[in-house]
């Protein structure tokens, strides 16, 4: 099982590196926002929080984020996935040094409720973002 999961981690950070055009990026982000969404029992409110700089406020919205995240390859288990983390960097063409940073100031943050601490960890990896002057507009 951990192997399939591995391989599955790989192949997501892999198709995450190819170069797409903004429309099909943004169109393979609502699919995740929407499967997401399903599978968390979030309600159509929980999205645009997700999507922009607000934090969800209701569990199933901090569910949905921790989906989203994961299913990016930027968290696995609860935590930061460095090598996610760089396959998102060369997809969204951001700096290496973006991922450092990142990995510095967010990746020793947790809370014991999984959803609650990709919540956290994802506020600041947005932060981060927002403050090196990166597009977050997905």
């Amino acid at each position: 099982m951990k192997a399939f999961t591995s391989i599955i981690i790989l192949i997501v950070a892999a198709s995450m590196t190819l170069a797409i055009d903004p429309a099909e990026k943004k169109a393979q982000m609502m699919q995740i926002y929407s499967d997401c969404k399903a599978s968390t029992n979030a309600k159509d409110d929980d999205i645009p929080k997700v999507m922009l700089d607000a934090k969800p406020t209701t569990h199933e919205g901090k569910c949905m984020f921790s989906c989203v995240m994961d299913k990016m390859g930027i968290i696995t288990n609860g935590k930061l996935n460095q090598s996610g983390m760089l396959a998102w960097a060369e997809s969204m063409s951001a700096s290496t040094s973006i991922v450092d940073t990142v990995m510095t100031e967010c990746g020793g943050l947790s809370d014991p409720d999984p959803c609650e601490s990709a919540t956290t960890i994802g506020l600041c990896f947005r932060n981060i973002c927002k403050n090196s002057g990166m597009d977050m507009d997905w």
